[in-house]
């Protein structure tokens, strides 16, 4: 202040207030230690006895920038990402720049604002991204290692055609081998080398033109036991999620049907035969079967009496009618079994002997 006389008082004017922390002194000394940053404005006021001054202070008050606990948000190959790197503290406020750590970079398509600290864009490139981010406000810098995680969905990778499969009885889980995305020409897609340790951290690797099951992805299937259309489905993990599915046929199996002669031989009495037709048993023992079994006369070894041997259909059994003569005759007969929805229909054919005596 200049003025006469010298002996000058300080004061804050009314209304005015001090940064907290500190305080002003009637000889006109501002101390203390300050404790929020910011710019402040206050009016003083200066007298002598004679007069009196006022004046308009304006005082910044620095600090370092200091990032708080950040947390950004994982990001997915062709979809819009924004976060943001800002400090939790500091003054004024600062510039932001990044540098690569751990031999990696800011993730392919996006970019950081070196004035507010937001990163935005739409990556490119799956991976782990380990960045640097530093804070200078010209008081101070500050840096924060941050490490973005950006994902593909799962659904744009390739399943390779699953061949049809024949029914088990069992359920049928067969390989799925599913093609990288970035390899089978996705578009503005590319892949980054990384993928998955042992105890299931996202590490660097080389690029694959295959996923791999349970690193890249897990494997469920439904309705793959029965002859139908079996669903597979493909669920995302480590660096990719989502999910996408195929399907494979079950064919119907082969039918399982075994058939042979019930006896060596069935004898029937001439002198029976003289009276009245006779039956014998069961000609033939059929197991395993699937669906309803049918009987059926094929060939008869001596011709001239083939129409006196009937053969049951429902339980193939053998009617022989009156004017067979005594010998030994050989039936053919052809067991089917119709299958059912697993199994096929199929066939086995039979010779039974026939002793007439």
């Amino acid at each position: 202040a200049n003025g006469r006389p010298a002996a000058y008082s300080w004061a804050l004017a009314a209304g005015s207030q001090l940064p907290a922390g500190l305080s002003l002194s009637a000889d006109g000394v501002l101390s203390g230690t300050p404790t929020a940053t910011g710019s402040y404005a206050f009016q003083v006021t200066c007298s002598n006895g004679v007069g009196k001054a006022q004046a308009l202070v304006k005082l910044e008050v620095n600090g370092s920038p200091e990032f708080g606990k950040l947390s950004v948000p994982e990001g997915l190959v062709g979809k819009s990402y924004s976060c943001s790197l800002a400090i939790s503290s500091g003054h004024p406020a600062p510039l932001y720049s990044w540098t690569a750590a751990s031999g990696s970079q800011l993730p392919n398509g996006l970019s950081l604002d070196p004035g507010t600290g937001a990163v935005t864009g739409t990556p490119t490139t799956r991976g782990i991204y380990n960045v640097v981010v530093t804070a200078d406000n010209g008081a101070n810098s500050a840096q924060t290692q941050v490490s973005f995680v950006v994902k593909q969905d799962i659904s744009s990778a390739k399943i390779e055609a699953i061949s049809s499969k024949t029914y088990t009885g069992k359920e049928i889980k067969p390989t799925v081998k599913v093609y990288d995305p970035a390899a089978v020409g996705t578009a503005s897609v590319s892949v980054a080398a990384v993928s998955t340790d042992a105890a299931g951290s996202l590490v660097a690797a080389s690029a694959q033109k295959t996923l791999v099951q349970g690193i890249d992805y897990s494997v469920s299937y439904s309705a793959n036991t029965n002859v139908g259309t079996a669903k597979v489905t493909i669920t995302g993990k480590g660096l990719f999620k989502g999910s996408k599915a195929t399907t494979f046929s079950i064919t119907k199996a082969a039918q399982t049907m075994t058939a042979k002669a019930a006896k060596k031989s069935f004898a029937v009495k001439f002198a029976k035969l003289k009276k009245k037709q006779q039956v014998t048993a069961k000609a033939l023992k059929v197991s395993k079967a699937k669906g309803k079994v049918t009987f059926k006369k094929t060939k008869v070894s001596k011709k001239k009496f083939a129409k006196k041997f009937v053969v049951n259909k429902k339980t193939g059994k053998i009617t022989v009618k009156k004017g067979v003569k005594k010998g030994t005759y050989k039936i053919t007969i052809k067991a089917t079994a119709v299958g059912d929805a697993n199994y096929k229909s199929g066939s086995k054919t039979v010779t039974v002997k026939v002793v007439v005596k």
